[in-house]
């Protein structure tokens, strides 16, 4: 904008040429003033992306971690669930077993009624009659045909029971094994439990995550367009303070320039000072007082 005045400012009337002058003094001000807002928008957003990425890089950690904790839950749960079901398949194996026996036990039962203990005894007392009598032909065979059938029907009754015992150590068996897979699936559901519980936490983080980058993400637009603008204005500041300095020289030479860039210099110093003095509560000067009036400052 001011290239393309610096012909028309030549052409300006001696009279107008500090107000020319002035004008551009006061653009070049506006510049600096807005070079530093962007350049401070940047350092804020550049703070604010850094502590959001800081913040991603914890959540990515705490989520990582309770991930790696539900795995560990979840392979545990699948190891006591491979237990589980071999013990019920062993259950029902040894279930399937005594069901056979039983079946087993009443074909053959009702065919060999009979107190085992009494038989054994029974038989006991015959064959030691049998070796301790004296008996006729008739006599002895007629109790070796009852120790023969008492020895047949203890075969039995052993038999008999020999299934009782094993129908009754598979039951045995099967309870022991039943409340050992109860036990295990007790623990496969506190697991399963635990695992849904920090899969939860973990997707409640993950939304977290999203969200926080999301915030990361905008802050670094915000600071890229901040970076963008104060280049802009710090491309134009310079260009203005360049055609500036040519229209000193159109305007006054060398010399005037000089003189006019000396003053600048003071003014701007009795600016800085009287500007310092009022901050602390102190009492300026009459040129700093000037100086602040011309530059509206108070």
């Amino acid at each position: 904008m001011a290239s393309q005045g610096v012909t028309k400012l030549v052409e300006t009337t001696s009279e107008s040429k500090h107000k020319v002058i002035d004008d551009i003094v006061k653009q070049i001000e506006t510049l600096k003033e807005k070079h530093i807002h962007f350049r401070n928008e940047c350092k804020t957003w550049i703070g604010t992306r850094n502590l959001l990425n800081s913040e991603l890089k914890e959540l990515g950690e705490k989520i990582r971690a309770i991930k790696s904790q539900r795995d560990d839950v979840n392979d545990k749960v699948k190891n006591l669930k491979n237990s589980r079901d071999k013990l019920r398949e062993e259950i029902s194996g040894k279930q399937d077993k005594a069901n056979a026996l039983i079946t087993n036990l009443k074909q053959i039962r009702p065919e060999n009624r009979g107190n085992l203990n009494k038989t054994k005894t029974a038989l006991e007392e015959l064959e030691w009659k049998f070796q301790t009598s004296s008996l006729d032909m008739k006599e002895e065979n007629r109790m070796l045909i009852q120790v023969k059938e008492l020895e047949e029907q203890l075969s039995r009754l052993q038999q008999v029971k020999g299934i009782q015992d094993e129908v009754t150590g598979e039951k045995t068996e099967i309870t022991s094994i039943r409340k050992n897979a109860q036990s295990i699936h007790e623990q496969l559901l506190e697991g399963a439990e635990s695992s849904q519980r920090l899969h939860e936490e973990m997707m409640q983080l993950v939304a977290k995550l999203k969200e926080t980058k999301s915030k990361a993400d905008e802050a670094h637009q915000k600071y890229l367009q901040a970076k963008t603008q104060a280049e802009l204005a710090e491309h134009e500041l310079i260009t203005n303070t360049m055609d500036m300095k040519k229209l000193r020289k159109d305007f006054y030479g060398d010399e005037e320039a000089e003189r006019l860039k000396k003053a600048n210099e003071f003014t701007a110093k009795l600016l800085e000072s009287g500007s310092t003095k009022l901050g602390k509560g102190r009492k300026i000067s009459l040129e700093e007082f000037k100086a602040l009036m011309e530059h509206k400052k108070i």
